[in-house]
C-alpha cells in the first residue's frame, strides 16, 4: 500500500500537471494578461446611428390621440434603439417625447408606458454614460410611475432606472429619491427603497460617503418604521445593503437607538447580500426555497405561540428544528417580520430570546 502511494505520488511529481506545474505555467499566465491590454468587446463594435432613421411621423404619432399609433411610434423607436451600442448625438427631443408618454398616459395604456420604458432603458444601455444629461430628469418620472400596478409596467420602469444608474449618481438623484420614500404611495415607497438597495450595491465605501449615507439613512429609516410590509422590506434591504457597503462601524452613527428586532433584521438583509456574492452558495440557497414551503404553513402559527406560557418551550423546539432544516437566515427574516406586527409583547420578548440562542446555536456570519 504504502508502495503504491509512494510511486503515485512520484509519478505526480513529474506529471506536467503537478501543482508546481501548474503554478509556474499560472505564473506565466498572469504575467501574459497582466501585459496584454484589456480589450472592452464593445469598442469592437459600430455605433449604429439612430437619429437620422427616426420615422418623419414620429414626433405626430407620439402626440397621437390614439394610443395605438402612440404604442407605434415606441415600436418604431425599438427597432432602432436596440442595439449595444448607438451613435452619441443629441437626443434631447426624443427623451422628452418619451418622458411625455409617461407622464400623460393612463392605465387604459400600459402597452405604451412599457414600451417607452424599455425605449429609455435601451437608450441608456446604448449610450451609457452619454446618457448622462437626461438621467436626473428620467429618474424623477420613473420613480413616480412606479405607482402603476400593472406587471409589465412595474418591470419595464425597474429595467430603465437600472440601466440609466450608471450615468448618474447618488448624490445626482437624492432628491427625488428621497421625496419618492416620503410620497404617500406605498408602491412608489416600495421600488424606489429597492431601487437604492440595487444601487447600493454598485457602490464602494467612497462613493457612499457619510454626507450621501446620513440623508439616505435618514428618510430610510422612517419608510423602515411605515404600515405597509412591503415598504419596510425593501427599506431594510437598502440599509442592509448600505450597512455591507460601509460596514457596521460606518452606518451606525445614523442609525441612532434602534430596537433589537430591527437590527436583526438589518443584520439578516446585510447577511444574505454577502450570501449572494458566492455564486454556489447562491445556488443552494435558492434550492432551499423548495423545502422551506412547507415551513411557511406553520411558521407564524408557532411563532406565535411563543407568547403562550404553556406552548412557548414547545414552539422554541419546533423553531430550532425548522432552522435545522431550512437556515437560521431565512428563519430569522421570516420571525422578524411577523413578529414586528405582534402587539403581544410576550410575543416580542421570547422570540428575541430564542433569536439570541439561535445565533449562539448556529453560528451567524
Amino acid at each position: 500500500m504504502m508502495l503504491h502511494l509512494a510511486l503515485l505520488l512520484l509519478v505526480f511529481s513529474l506529471s506536467p500537471h503537478s501543482p508546481g506545474k501548474l503554478g509556474e505555467a499560472r505564473e506565466v499566465k498572469e504575467e501574459e494578461e497582466q501585459g496584454a491590454p484589456e480589450i472592452d468587446p464593445l469598442d469592437l463594435l459600430e455605433p449604429v446611428e439612430v437619429l437620422s432613421k427616426l420615422p418623419k411621423d414620429f414626433y405626430d404619432k407620439c402626440e397621437a390621440k390614439k394610443w395605438q399609433e402612440r404604442k407605434e411610434a415606441m415600436e418604431d423607436l425599438e427597432k432602432l434603439v436596440s442595439h449595444p451600442k448607438l451613435e452619441p448625438g443629441d437626443y434631447g427631443d426624443i427623451v422628452r417625447a418619451i418622458k411625455k408618454l409617461l407622464i400623460i398616459a393612463k392605465d387604459t395604456n400600459v402597452n405604451v408606458i412599457a414600451n417607452a420604458g424599455k425605449n429609455l432603458a435601451a437608450l441608456a444601455n446604448g449610450l451609457k454614460k452619454k446618457f448622462s444629461p437626461y438621467a436626473v430628469s428620467c429618474v424623477s418620472t420613473i420613480l413616480d410611475k412606479f405607482k402603476e400596478k400593472k406587471a409589465n409596467v412595474v418591470a419595464a420602469m425597474r429595467e430603465a432606472i437600472d440601466a440609466i444608474y450608471p450615468s448618474t449618481n447618488l448624490e445626482a438623484i437624492q432628491e427625488d429619491a428621497l421625496a419618492a420614500l416620503e410620497n404617500k404611495n406605498p408602491s412608489i415607497k416600495t421600488e424606489t427603497a429597492s431601487f437604492l438597495a440595487r444601487s447600493f450595491t454598485k457602490c464602494t465605501p467612497t462613493i457612499l460617503t457619510k454626507k450621501l449615507l446620513k440623508g439616505y439613512v435618514a428618510v430610510l429609516l422612517k419608510t423602515f418604521n411605515d404600515s405597509d410590509a412591503n415598504v419596510r422590506d425593501a427599506s431594510a434591504e437598502a440599509l442592509g445593503t448600505a450597512m455591507k457597503v460601509v460596514g457596521e462601524k460606518g452606518i451606525m452613527p445614523f442609525l441612532g437607538d434602534m430596537e433589537p428586532l430591527k437590527m436583526a433584521k438589518l443584520n439578516l438583509c446585510k447577511f444574505e447580500n454577502s450570501l449572494f456574492d458566492d455564486p454556489c452558495t447562491k445556488f443552494s440557497y435558492n434550492l432551499l426555497t423548495y423545502f422551506r414551503k412547507s415551513v411557511e404553513f406553520c411558521l407564524n402559527e408557532v411563532t406565535e405561540k411563543l407568547g403562550d406560557v404553556k406552548n412557548s418551550a414547545t414552539a422554541a423546539e419546533c423553531l430550532t428544528a425548522m432552522t435545522e432544516a431550512v437556515g437560521l437566515d431565512w428563519i430569522s427574516q421570516e420571525l422578524v417580520s411577523f413578529v414586528l406586527n405582534q402587539k403581544n409583547p410576550k410575543v416580542h420578548a421570547e422570540a428575541a430570546i430564542w433569536l439570541s440562542n439561535a445565533i449562539r446555536e448556529f453560528g451567524f456570519v
